[in-house]
């Protein structure tokens, strides 16, 4: 029976030496497949840093190459739609100045009063002349007071004989002209003189479409100057007013003077191919300095175009200056989430440096150490856990060195009886010896059997005293037995709380996992709200631009609002990964109390089997002491016998004989319960053993 609990407690040893074991090559093979993940290879602060950064910068990257690019090609857009809204509204104006210049023409002209008073003016007599003259210069005076864009209007009769009013230009050979135009057998035509626009007319008879001779109106530069002046487009946008031939009538650059050929003869090329097919404004793309833009507008019945030349480097100036303040914002930008990142993964990496220093001294015994976190993030709910766990490991620990304590003892206890035991037992052999050695003296000499039952009957009495003795100590064996079984009960109890107290543990960080999933669906709701706010802003900027001027705040209103929907949606996708990486940890740490969980049942199971132990020696116990019961008996026998063979000496052979027998049957019983006793005190003292070595065990956890 004792060579099967010594059987028992060294399986329990090698039971709990290879869970020991598995344990040990299930954390390191899971520490290994950790380290083969690449992320894991950089540290949390620098992952939080890179990844907000990638997050914040990247998307306003590209949000500004956007931006940019789309004002660029919206700006040049409207800057060319308007560009030639306004040519071809310009045009127009001028178009009307000069048409109502030849219409007022055409009036006089053909009136009735110019047809029959300029009617053979030069066959008139002096005085009709007279008369004529002056009835005509005050019709021409009434024409050029009524129409400030004329200087000049002159009458030319066959006869060179001259009619006008207003003021004579200098740069004008006027007679040139008159017998230019008399030469041409045009009816009307345009004549350009530096800055000076002559319209030339036949009059001619109505009735018989008979010559009268050739009507001149000189149009006023300087109010045609005021009219391309009032349109400002700025220095690096040219307004030119030129003639069919190439003349520069007007220019807003001063290098190109009045009356000069343009110096870029493939421009007006262009201009009069495209004309040709049938195109009276439009616009394309030219190059001379630079690249431009060229509109132009070809005035209807004349030989004049009115075109606007604007650099590319115009256009996309504005863009320009947008992409400027889109780098200046992106520059702050990067600075406020460089210092922004570094704010928000100190608040993580900090506690977390703090909690792995703890768990790096807590995994060497250490849980002399607490940390104090008073967030109210998940981190910090993380710590409080922690912390708590560590404190019911600590009353743990302190529980299991109290029974340790108390197994040591009672092992010492048990080790000190089955001493005396065995020093009892080999007492008994001795006196066995004693009698056998007398009972057989006795066989040899009869005469001396008196002295020697006499010896006999004190060496029984000396056994009697030693059986009672040994009885006592078996006893206290067995009353020892009995507290350890208890101490051992204690232990398993102990046990029970700590497998509670791990459940706990595992159920509230199952809780703390639900509780993220949540906080994640409700990140999720918040970028799907950003993505609605993001298209309706982008709804509201589409129709800020169909409302033009008047929906330019509207838009701006907008694309703020579309701005926050983008950044909010940055900042939930931020926190669903921050909440992604706790989850992963949290799940770790159910890992690693699940194996705290496994280990305590582990230790349950050794302990149950330390109980059955211990039952196992008390009832050897009781067997010993049942046998004890027996050799009292045998005893109380022998002392018997002793008052037989005083009374009945014929018979002291057979009763020798027989006390010999008695004395070899007690002696190999004796032998038997040394042998007991021997292994009894071995295995208390691997019991002792055992428990310094969980003594030592335990040591090694610092709490204090």
């Amino acid at each position: 029976m004792f060579e099967k609990f010594k059987q028992k407690l060294i399986s329990g040893k090698d039971i709990l030496k290879k869970a020991s074991d598995l344990q040990k090559i299930d954390i390191k093979n899971l520490a290994i497949s950790e380290r083969i993940k690449f992320l894991r290879k950089i540290k949390i602060r620098q992952r939080l840093i890179i990844s907000f950064l990638i997050l914040s910068i990247l998307p306003l990257i590209v949000l500004g190459l956007i931006s940019f690019s789309s004002a660029r090609t919206l700006l040049s857009g409207v800057i060319k739609q308007y560009t030639e809204q306004v040519v071809m509204q310009f045009g127009n104006n001028i178009s009307a100045e000069l048409n109502k210049i030849t219409e007022t023409t055409n009036s006089f002209l053909f009136s009735n009063y110019v047809q029959k008073t300029f009617f053979n003016y030069d066959e008139l007599e002096i005085y009709d002349r007279g008369v004529a003259f002056n009835d005509l210069l005050k019709e021409m005076n009434v024409i050029s007071s009524q129409n400030k864009s004329v200087s000049e209007l002159r009458l030319v009769s066959p006869a060179n004989s001259v009619i006008y009013v207003g003021v004579s230009s200098n740069s004008i050979d006027y007679d040139n002209l008159n017998s230019n135009f008399s030469e041409s057998g045009q009816v009307f035509k345009w004549y350009v003189f530096g800055n000076e626009i002559v319209y030339a007319r036949k009059v001619v008879y109505i009735t018989t479409n008979k010559w009268m001779g050739n009507f001149f109106v000189t149009l006023n530069s300087s109010r045609l100057n005021q009219l391309f002046d009032s349109l400002e487009f700025g220095k690096k946008v040219e307004l030119l007013l030129l003639a069919e031939d190439g003349t520069v009538i007007y220019s807003s650059d001063e290098s190109k003077a009045p009356g000069t050929e343009y110096p870029y003869s493939y421009l007006i090329g262009n201009i009069l191919s495209l004309t040709g097919s049938g195109e009276n404004y439009g616009s394309f793309e030219i190059s001379q300095k630079e690249k431009s833009y060229c509109s132009y507008y070809s005035i209807p019945s004349t030989p004049f175009y009115i075109v606007i030349i604007t650099p590319y480097s115009f256009l996309n100036s504005a863009a320009n200056a947008i992409g400027a303040s889109i780098i200046i914002t992106l520059g702050i930008v990067i600075v406020l989430s460089v210092v922004l990142s570094f704010v928000i993964s100190n608040s993580i990496s900090t506690p977390l440096a703090k909690l792995v220093n703890l768990m790096r001294k807590a995994s060497s015994g250490d849980f002399t150490e607490t940390v104090a976190d008073t967030a109210n993030d998940e981190i910090g709910e993380v710590i409080k856990n922690y912390d708590n766990m560590i404190q019911n490991i600590k009353k743990l620990i302190e529980k299991v060195q109290i029974s340790v304590n108390d197994v040591s003892t009672s092992a010492e206890r048990i080790a000190g009886s089955s001493e005396h035991t065995l020093a009892a037992s080999e007492q008994i052999a001795l006196t066995l010896q004693e009698v056998a050695k007398g009972s057989s003296e006795q066989a040899q000499e009869v005469s001396k059997t008196v002295e020697y039952m006499n010896d006999l009957s004190d060496g029984i009495n000396k056994m009697t005293g030693k059986l009672s003795n040994m009885s006592k100590l078996i006893s206290t064996t067995e009353e020892t037995s009995a507290e350890a079984i208890n101490k051992v009960k204690i232990l398993n109890d102990r046990a029970n709380q700590t497998k509670e107290a791990s459940q706990k543990i595992v159920d509230e960080i199952n809780s703390l996992n639900n509780d993220m999933k949540q906080i994640r669906k409700i990140t999720k709701l918040i970028v799907g709200i950003s993505d609605q706010t993001n298209l309706l802003s982008l709804n509201a900027a589409i129709e800020a631009a169909r409302a033009g001027e008047a929906g330019r705040g509207f838009a701006v209103v907008a694309d703020e609002v579309r701005k926050l929907a983008e950044q909010t949606k940055e900042a939930s996708i931020m926190i669903n990964n921050i909440i992604n990486e706790i989850n992963s940890k949290t799940e770790h740490a159910v890992f690693e109390a699940t194996n705290t969980s496994n280990i305590v049942n582990e230790q349950m199971v050794a302990v149950e089997q330390t109980n059955e132990a211990f039952n196992t020696i008390s009832a050897s116990m009781k067997e010993i002491n049942e046998f004890m019961n027996e050799v009292e008996k045998a005893v109380g026998d022998m002392l018997t016998l002793r008052q037989k063979t005083l009374s009945a000496m014929e018979n002291i052979s057979a009763v020798s004989q027989e006390a010999a027998a008695t004395s070899e049957e007690v002696s190999a019983s004796t032998q038997e319960q040394m042998a007991s006793a021997e292994v009894l005190t071995n295995l208390a003292k691997e019991l002792d053993r055992m428990a310094k070595e969980l003594q030592t065990a335990v040591s090694m956890f610092k709490i204090n």
